[in-house]
């Protein structure tokens, strides 16, 4: 699913990235997280949906962190 999504959110965030939008990126990247440890937790009820850190959302699976797509904040790193 993350495959499917991270093209759409990689859009939307560099369309938007140049406006002040971090703090609104920040709420869409908790609301997306939720909504996917959301939607795993319905098909995998067994596991639990808090066995999904961010971390590993982030990093081994590669979703998109809208924030990270600011070019102030980007290029801090």
């Amino acid at each position: 699913m993350i495959e499917q999504i991270n093209p759409v959110i990689r859009e939307w965030g560099n369309y938007y990235c140049k406006a002040h939008v971090r703090k609104l990126f920040d709420q869409l990247n908790r609301w997306i997280v939720r909504r996917l440890w959301s939607h795993r937790y319905k098909y995998w009820r067994c596991r639990g949906w808090k066995t999904l850190p961010e971390s590993k959302l982030y990093g081994e699976l590669g979703f998109v962190n809208l924030v990270s797509l600011i070019p102030s904040i980007s290029h801090r790193h």
